[in-house]
């Protein structure tokens, strides 16, 4: 058992082995049987098995594949099945502790109300306090006189009894706030109860779908199986029938190869006559050929030639573009600099005017402010009167009030008037005193108004003077602007003669390069010539044309030569066009240095607007470094974006094979749900065969509950006496009763200990859902692989078996049908002549006999029935050619292989029965 285990553990490793290791076998044998012709007819069989062996391996890899797709089927689902087990405990959990919150709420709510009712009986019994205590007010002291408590106790009583009875409103009022809240949450855990109601209901339909896909899962399994165990025999008849075509193969290439031979032979002979001739035509072709490729060459090289001449007179007329632009740009910085010289000297006019209007701006500025100054003294030394004017004011009229109010008070209380006396005195005195002071701050306040005055005025005049200078400032600035624009467009159009410079270079070179090639060029072709010459005598013609025009084309390199010396001395007279172009540019720059002069000699005089330039400046230097912090951190990013990019496509493509994986597990479940309606058909049938078992067991109760009635004990005996073949029959039918009984009691046990299989594998589902690791998986794999080995081992032990048998068993069969066609005609004899005494008896007897009866439940009939009480009343048979006698479950036909296993006809209803036993 251990080699048999050995070799059915199949996994990707011992296939892609035994792939490789055939590989290199075949490959061994291709290597050393491709020379020897004996071994090649065999060869082609050997192809064809190894393609056979080759396609048997993509299979078994196609397999294990879909095997690893629905183990891994398997562990996700159970992984969901744990995620909503997970989440069902966790409803549980939740659901616990609303409860529990529920409940502490229900003991807050009945603790409230019973609060609530000690309130209402407080209240009632304060109330009626109360009302003794009014009537005992109404009625005065002489009515409470012999009462312990007196009237202000009771007061007070009172008063803390509405205390009370405020501090109680005040809890109802919580409470009842309280009850509020907990109303609302109960309302919220009742949504959320529901909530968790509905989504139980549908976490058990995802556990039933769950359910249903793992039953489907394994019966795809089992239906994989069963499909390899039906594919295994084919494959052998395949293997079988491949070997007996390889051998008729090797018989008709064996003729083929000595017929091969002796074709090969003559060929043998003929090709070498063939060879001669080849060779002798393919020299003749190539002397040809090098006589084409030289003439091909000649007129390229004189295109060529050609088209290089156009290049330069092309180039001299570009020359003579640029010379007159050079003329141009020459007038053009002429102009410029006399514009230039006018506006230095307009500036300069500009300047000394502006240095006029700031003097006398500040003579005036001076004035401006000392007139400002004195008018703010003079306002303020105005105000400052008025208040005094006012503060006097009021002292008098303070005065005036308080002397009539010492005359009444005089009046009133003279005890008194020495005190008060003494009293106002010091408050004079201290009012006084405080008068001054107020004073004293009214000045200090009138003289720090002024002080802002004066600051803010100064503040004016500095604004006005800054706001002139940044004007000032600003068109300096343009006018800046202005030279830097023009001074780089002067350095653009230096750099622009720069590059045609360097352009007109590079196409020098260029045409140095290709005169140097040209050279190179001809020296081969002369080579090339000379060895013509030598060789062959023929092309002599040729080769003299070709050597005149290589001398003409020596004199036209001899006139680019010349236009190459008339490049140069050109190219000398730019360079010194632009030497002078250089030294109008330094006179250019020095008026600019004179200009910066002037320029600095302003920031002097502005230094305050020149600082803030620089902290611009530096915010700009700081924001340009900033924004080269951002282009790094964007390249950065870009080359992120350019990772995400490669990313997102590796993932698009991995969808694309999702894709495609999810469209092949798509037709995997319409196959599926096919065979589900095929598995819910048998099911079907299944039902029916139950079903009619049921009744079949029902008949054989009530024939074993009348046999069970002691009354018909002594029945046997009367049968045999009157029918001893309808006894047998009976017996006969007993037994069958009794093995139909074992056989549903067999089914029973096997149904039970079906559903204590299922149990177990609903626990060790749960097992394996809570904790399954790779390990355990490949364990289960490897045990499942084991199993269905043996059993497909046994069944082809069983096929073998079944096929050795076969033969024996067809024999048997044909014999079988042959005796019961024979057994069928001898029943339909005799049951027609059965028919007929029963018929005549009743004739003789007539009717006076159905009052003789044995039993008391006998039937009314003229034919003997079973007896007993479940016996009913029979019509009379009437004589039908057709034997109804053979009848099984209605079918009025003669017996064949599958009517055979059953009794004889199974009626309880009392029915003539044929003595089958008899016969």
């Amino acid at each position: 058992m251990k080699k048999k285990d050995e070799k059915f553990n199949i996994s990707f490793e011992t296939e892609g082995s035994l792939s490789e290791e055939v590989e290199a076998i075949v490959k061994d044998i291709e290597s050393n049987s491709a020379d020897d012709p004996k071994i090649a007819k065999y060869l082609f069989g050997f192809r064809k098995t190894y393609e056979l062996f080759h396609e048997i391996y993509h299979k078994n890899v196609t397999l294990l594949e879909k095997t690893q797709e629905m183990n891994a089927h398997i562990i996700t689902n159970a992984t969901k099945i744990k995620a909503i087990l997970d989440a069902a405990t966790k409803d549980k959990d939740s659901l616990n502790d609303l409860k529990d919150k529920y409940e502490e709420a229900t003991k807050i709510v009945s603790s409230s109300f019973e609060s609530e009712q000690n309130a209402k009986k407080m209240i009632q019994s304060l109330r009626t306090q109360i009302s003794q205590l009014s009537e005992q007010v109404h009625r005065g002291e002489a009515f409470s006189f012999g009462t312990d408590v007196s009237i202000f106790e009771v007061s007070n009583e009172v008063n803390n009894l509405r205390k009370e009875k405020q501090n109680a409103d005040e809890e109802i009022k919580t409470f009842q706030d309280k009850i509020a809240g907990v109303n609302e949450t109960m309302t919220d855990i009742n949504k959320d109860i529901d909530k968790f109601k509905s989504e139980e209901n549908k976490l058990n339909r995802v556990i039933n779908n769950v359910q249903n896909q793992l039953e489907e899962l394994q019966k795809s399994n089992e239906e994989t199986t069963s499909t390899i165990i039906d594919l295994q025999p084919i494959v052998k008849q395949s293997q079988q029938q491949v070997e007996e075509n390889n051998r008729n193969k090797t018989n008709k290439t064996n003729t083929n190869q000595q017929l091969k031979q002796e074709f090969y032979d003559c060929l043998s002979k003929s090709s070498s006559q063939k060879e001669e001739l080849r060779n002798r035509k393919d020299k003749n072709i190539r002397r040809v050929k090098v006589l084409n490729e030289i003439k091909h060459k000649i007129v390229l090289r004189t295109e060529e030639k050609d088209h290089k001449m156009k290049v330069i007179a092309n180039c001299e007329d570009d020359k003579g573009k640029l010379i007159k632009s050079l003329e141009t740009l020459s007038d053009e910085t002429i102009q410029l600099e006399s514009d230039y010289n006018q506006q230095c000297d307009q500036l300069k006019h500009i300047g000394e005017l502006k240095g006029d209007v700031r003097k006398e701006a500040k003579a005036l500025r001076q004035k401006y402010l000392d007139t400002t100054f004195k008018i703010n003294g003079i306002e303020n030394n105005i105000i400052s009167t008025q208040r005094q004017m006012s503060e006097v004011r009021g002292l008098i009229r303070d005065d005036r009030s308080h002397s009539l109010e010492e005359q009444a008070a005089t009046v009133e209380e003279k005890s008194k008037a020495l005190t008060l006396k003494s009293d106002t005195y010091v408050e004079k005195s201290s009012l006084q005193q405080m008068k001054e002071k107020i004073l004293s701050l009214f000045q200090e306040i009138d003289v720090k108004r002024s002080e802002a005055f004066q600051i803010q005025a100064k503040i004016l005049a500095t604004n006005d003077y800054i706001t002139t200078t940044n004007k000032e400032y600003a068109q300096h600035q343009k006018e800046f602007e202005h030279y830097q624009d023009k001074n780089a467009h002067q350095l653009e159009l230096s750099e622009q003669m720069r590059l045609e410079r360097n352009n007109y270079k590079r196409a020098l070179e260029s045409v140095e390069k290709e005169n140097e090639e040209l050279s190179a060029q001809c020296t081969q072709l002369e080579n090339n010539v000379r060895g013509i010459i030598s060789n062959i005598h023929q092309t002599t013609e040729d080769i003299f044309t070709t050597h005149f025009k290589s001398q003409a084309i020596k004199g036209e390199q001899k006139d680019m030569e010349n236009s190459m010396e008339y490049i140069k001395k050109m190219q000398q007279q730019t360079e010194r066009i632009i030497s002078r172009l250089n030294a109008e540019r330094q006179t250019q720059m020095y008026i600019l240095h004179e200009a910066e002069n002037d320029h600095n000699e302003l920031l002097q005089e502005h230094q305050v607007a020149i600082k803030h330039f620089e902290i611009l400046r530096d915010e700009k230097i700081s924001r340009l470094r900033k924004i080269e912090e951002l282009r790094s951190n964007i390249e950065t990013d870009e080359a992120l974006m350019q990772r995400s990019k490669k990313l997102y496509q590796e993932k698009l493509d991995e969808i694309k094979t999702l894709r495609n994986e999810l469209d092949n597990l798509n037709n995997r479940t319409e196959q599926l749900e096919k065979k589900c309606e095929h598995v819910k058909q048998l099911k079907y049938s299944e039902k029916k065969i139950s079903i009619e078992l049921m009744l079949e067991t029902h008949k054989t109760m009530t024939l074993v509950h009348e046999f069970a009635v002691p009354r018909n004990v002594h029945r046997w005996d009367a049968l045999e006496a009157v029918d001893p073949g309808y006894v047998k029959n009976l017996r006969y039918r007993m037994s069958l009763f009794a093995k139909l009984d074992e056989a549903h009691r067999e089914l029973e046990t096997l149904n039970k200990e079906k559903e204590e299989l299922i149990k177990n594998l609903k626990k060790a589902d749960d097992k394996t859902s809570k904790a399954l690791t790779v390990q355990q998986v490949n364990e289960y794999i490897s045990k499942y692989e084991k199993a269905i080995a043996d059993k497909d081992f046994q069944l082809k032990e069983m096929q073998q078996t079944a096929k050795e048998k076969y033969p024996q068993i067809f024999r048997n069969s044909t014999s079988l049908e042959k005796m019961r066609e024979k057994v069928n005609a001898r029943k339909s004899s005799a049951s027609v002549l059965h028919t007929r005494n029963t018929l005549i008896q009743s004739e003789t007897n007539g009717m006076a006999n159905n009052n003789d009866k044995m039993f008391f439940t006998e039937a009314e009939s003229y034919i003997p029935t079973l007896g007993g009480g479940f016996v009913g009343k029979v019509k009379t048979p009437t004589f039908k050619p057709v034997h109804t006698d053979l009848s099984v479950y209605g079918q009025s036909r003669p017996q064949t292989r599958q009517t055979a296993i059953l009794s004889p006809q199974r009626r309880i209803g009392g029915a003539p029965l044929p003595p089958l036993m008899n016969v």
